[in-house]
């Protein structure tokens, strides 16, 4: 995974040590090992830096609010990338990322209600929100249309607590 000559030339070496990389991060499920540690284990054992910078960039949908570690994995992402516009997008990726962890406030938006207005997330401060984001085409969300009017019936008229 070394020969950086090869992979700047040839389109079928890149796509096999690329498929060699996300074999290793997904591949084997490990108990004590995230996909994100796999690949970084295997990303530390190549001297190239330009196929480092590019098998980098199969780590990035490790970055999520689901990860445990989003600075450490930025930080990763940021140290193994020579690519300027990767290192843009990874950094909007994790500045909007800091900002919707669990407990932070929600960000601000509003959104096209049913009588065709608009509300805003702030109106509804101190009130029960639950959100569903849906398509009327969609045939599990029209589905899920009986459970979300019990949700309502439990909720309706109740005052807003803290959780």
């Amino acid at each position: 995974m070394n020969d950086e000559e090869t992979f700047k030339h040839s389109y079928s070496y890149r796509t096999l040590i690329g498929g060699i990389f996300q074999r290793i991060m997904y591949e084997t499920p490990s108990e004590d090992k995230t996909p994100f540690d796999k690949g970084l284990g295997k990303l530390n054992t190549i001297k190239s830096e330009m196929i480092r910078s590019e098998l980098v960039k199969n780590m990035m949908y490790e970055m999520n609010l689901s990860a445990k570690n989003i600075d450490l994995i930025y930080k990763e992402l940021m140290k193994h990338s020579i690519d300027s516009v990767f290192k843009k997008e990874t950094t909007l990726k994790y500045e909007t990322l800091k900002k919707l962890v669990k407990g932070s406030p929600s960000p601000t938006f509003d959104y096209e209600n049913i009588n065709g207005g608009k509300t805003s997330l702030e109106s509804l401060k101190g009130k029960f929100v639950y959100i569903d984001v849906w398509a009327t085409w969609c045939g599990p969300c029209i589905g899920e249309i009986p459970a979300l009017k019990e949700v309502e019936k439990e909720y309706h008229g109740k005052k807003h607590r803290i959780c």
